[in-house]
């Protein structure tokens, strides 16, 4: 790719904008970044209207209105910004995080037959530099993981390809399937994205409980890594919301230490400091 090809980043992992815009910087491309901030990966997505997902957002999840009144607004921008007719357009994302993936398969079936090239980082290996210096070989997963010399470095952005008229077809009939069935969530793995219930992360926070008091930070982790830790599904304010729903249902009990940051967990009602135990028999 040529320095002076003029390119617009499309990226659906905003917090890392900051490293790719300096692994761009630091090989002299001033290519412009622009990141989609909503949550695909949950919420009604038919319509995919930014307002109704926010009602939705704030009536399940408990999120304060007023912090994310935002919401819509950068919405739009994003779609203007990222539509633009000019510079070619590269889009990151990565099929083993729900969020990216969900949002990616969205700009497909918005971007219709738009010329764009896209970078999946599920199974690209780069190399980890640990702690200790030593360095590894193993997968990218997801550009929120990799810092700016590991993009630089193994100059990622050479690895951008078209998608085929038979990927984009897939692509958007998966899309539909999965706005038809608007499910509340959507899970993914080996074989993509599907539909899950709000309550799918229950059993397994459940199971993370015990008859002694545990912070609800050691519940949630313990439930988040679950799995090969290969594949990325709701962020942690979902399973936050989700065991406030089972301390609400009296699936779990929950007191609240007398010490303790005074701040909530994620967007929900619950303390960061609270713990919770299964109820005693």
């Amino acid at each position: 790719m040529s320095k002076n090809t003029e390119t617009l980043h499309v990226i659906f992992s905003n917090s890392s904008a900051p490293e790719l815009r300096e692994a761009l910087r630091s090989v002299g491309r001033t290519d412009r970044i622009v990141g989609f901030r909503e949550f695909l990966q949950c919420g009604p997505i038919d319509p995919p209207a930014p307002a109704d997902r926010l009602r939705w957002l704030v009536d399940e999840l408990g999120f304060a209105r007023s912090d994310w009144d935002w919401l819509p607004g950068d919405v739009d921008r994003f779609w203007r910004l990222a539509s633009e007719s000019g510079p070619r357009r590269v889009v990151w994302t990565s099929s083993r995080s729900a969020c990216e993936h969900s949002a990616f398969l969205s700009w497909v079936e918005r971007m219709g037959d738009r010329p764009y090239d896209v970078i999946d980082l599920a199974n690209i290996d780069v190399t980890w530099r640990g702690n200790d210096g030593r360095t590894q070989r193993g997968l990218a997963l997801s550009l929120g993981m990799l810092d700016s010399d590991v993009i630089a470095g193994e100059a990622l952005w050479d690895h951008a390809r078209s998608l085929t008229s038979e990927e984009r077809q897939t692509h958007v009939g998966t899309w539909r399937k999965l706005r038809a069935e608007n499910a509340p969530l959507r899970i993914i793995g080996p074989d993509g994205l599907r539909s899950a219930p709000i309550t799918y992360f229950d059993k397994s926070l459940l199971s993370q409980a015990s008859h002694d008091w545990q912070r609800v930070v050691r519940v949630i982790g313990l439930a988040l890594v679950e799995g090969d830790g290969k594949y990325f599904q709701q962020p942690d304010w979902v399973l936050a919301a989700r065991l406030h729903a089972l301390i609400a249902a009296g699936e779990l009990e929950c007191r609240l230490p007398p010490e303790g940051p005074a701040y909530f967990y994620g967007l929900t009602p619950l303390r960061h400091h609270a713990e919770v135990r299964l109820p005693k028999i």
